[in-house]
C-alpha cells in the first residue's frame, strides 16, 4: 500500500510540473479552500484539466501534513457562484467524472474542497 501512495504521488508531479509564469496567454489561476479553511493558490496552463487541480490538492496535502487533514481522501470540488460541484477523485480504478473537464472551468474562482468522510 505504501509503495502504491508514493508511486500514484510522483505520478501527480509529473503530470502537474512547474506552474506557469502568470504572463502565460491562457494562464487560469485558481484559489483552492481547504476543508481547515487554509487558502493555497497556483496557476495552470491553459491545456490543464480539473484533474491536475486534484494533483495540485493531493500534493498540497502529501506534503503538509500538518496543515492539512492528511487523511482527506474522499472529496469533491465546488464552487459557490454558480453552484457547481465536481467529482473529480481517482477511486483506484478511473479518474472520477469531471477530471477531464478544462481548467478554465473554474479561472478566477474559489474552489471549495468537500471532505465526503467528514
Amino acid at each position: 500500500e505504501a509503495q502504491r501512495a508514493a508511486r500514484k504521488i510522483a505520478d501527480a508531479r509529473a503530470r502537474l510540473g512547474d506552474e506557469p509564469p502568470p504572463t502565460l496567454a491562457g494562464v487560469a489561476r485558481v484559489r483552492v479552500q481547504l476543508p481547515n479553511g487554509a487558502k493555497i493558490d497556483r496557476r495552470f496552463p491553459p491545456d490543464h484539466t480539473l484533474g491536475h487541480l486534484r494533483d495540485f490538492i493531493d500534493l498540497h496535502v502529501h506534503d503538509h501534513p500538518t496543515t492539512v487533514d492528511a487523511a482527506l481522501h474522499s472529496y469533491v470540488l465546488a464552487t459557490n457562484y454558480p453552484r457547481r460541484v465536481f467529482n473529480v477523485v481517482d477511486d483506484g480504478d478511473a479518474p472520477g467524472a469531471d477530471a477531464a473537464l478544462p481548467i478554465a472551468e473554474v479561472h478566477g474562482k474559489v474552489v471549495y474542497v468537500q471532505d465526503l468522510d467528514a
